[in-house]
């Protein structure tokens, strides 16, 4: 039994490969006026260190006050390319993703992100656990840019959002 246990756990936290706070959003840039012009950009920075293989889903959709993604816009997985320290910055353009200096940092699998310039948000989420309404666990990170006095109360429109109790 007690191997058993140890497997079990051992294939959960297998599953896990990122948790609230390892990343943090750096850049956001809804205009298309960033390095390609007519895409939207955005950047951050590695909290943990990352291996090869290892996957964060990026969405710009809503998240519901009662829990749970508002539909219709874009999932944008990235699938690291190799190990990266801790500390490492990525820009994402469009549906590129580079580190720092500008090199191939990852493949990506999705549709990019169509931030608006009225508002919008993007959250990160492990890419083996997608949050849902009864189980938030899968977040790593968000950012709202639509309001300067805070979060929304809810979902209502593209352009708002709650904040996730997770995060």
């Amino acid at each position: 039994i007690y191997s058993l246990l140890v497997l079990t756990f051992v294939t959960l936290t297998a599953n896990a490969q990122f948790g609230p706070g390892d990343i943090a959003f750096t850049t956001y840039n809804s205009d298309g006026a960033g390095p390609s012009l007519g895409v939207d950009t955005f950047a951050f920075v590695a909290l943990t260190d990352i291996s090869a293989d290892d996957s964060i889903t990026f969405t710009d959709n809503g998240w519901f006050a009662a829990g749970g993604f508002r539909s219709g816009e874009s999932h944008l997985k990235v699938i690291f390319l190799s190990d990266f320290p801790c500390g490492t910055e990525f820009i994402i353009i469009g549906t590129a993703v580079y580190d720092a200096g500008f090199s191939d940092a990852a493949i990506t699998d999705g549709s990019e992100l169509n931030l608006s310039t009225s508002g919008d948000q993007i959250f990160a989420y492990d890419s083996a656990n997608e949050p849902t309404a009864g189980d938030e666990s899968g977040f790593i990170a968000g950012i709202q840019m639509n309001s300067a006095s805070g979060w929304d109360a809810d979902a209502t429109s593209s352009n708002t959002t709650a904040l996730p109790s997770a995060l």
